[in-house]
């Protein structure tokens, strides 16, 4: 009796969820989200701290479930840790301007976003180069995240010498350092 019961929940469970899914493509569709709108993305706060959503162009959408694919000016988003496009969910993404709104976009994303209104970009999209989310991130916003942070230096007794690694790469030492950033240099 158990079993038939748990079959049961599980059943229901499933069709709930297909239910959910239809409803988050129904309100991506009708957001106006299609190849060639302008969406900000969102970035996890766990991984940046005071993230900056990213601008990016949409060159594939899935209906059913909401989901895009997207572009920017450096290349297609990949998730980090994988190799493939990363299918943004709908609720990561914000559309910001629906195809043939205008938006004012720096050069180099304008021409991207051409390329996938006049249909050029899929066929381009296997030769273009690939960047990781969170590499996007940094790059936006010119500055590496809090959580990666750099060895330093790993002087002997905390005195800094001739060959310290941060003197040779021209940085300052910090607190991540043999020296904890007392060496006085």
């Amino acid at each position: 009796m158990p079993k038939i019961k748990k079959d049961k929940k599980n059943r229901k469970q499933e069709e709930s969820a297909i239910k959910a899914m239809k409803k988050c493509g129904d309100a991506a569709l009708k957001s106006g989200i299609s190849p060639g709108a302008v969406v900000t993305l969102q970035v996890d706060y766990r991984t940046h701290y005071n993230p900056e959503r990213l601008v990016a162009i949409v060159y594939a959408v899935q209906p059913r479930t909401g989901g895009i694919k997207v572009c920017c000016q450096h290349g297609v988003i990949t998730h980090d840790g994988g190799k493939g496009d990363y299918w943004v969910p709908a609720d990561k993404y914000i559309v910001k301007a629906p195809v043939g709104t205008f938006l004012p976009l720096p050069d180099n994303l304008a021409q991207v976003r051409k390329m996938v209104e006049d249909g050029l970009f899929i066929e381009e999209q296997a030769k273009c180069p690939r960047i990781l989310y969170s590499k996007m991130h940094e790059l936006q916003i010119n500055a590496n995240s809090p959580i990666k942070k750099s060895k330093g230096c790993g002087c002997k007794r905390g005195k800094c010498g001739s060959n310290c690694g941060c003197k040779r790469n021209k940085h300052k030492c910090h607190s991540g350092c043999a020296c904890n950033g007392n060496c006085g240099d």
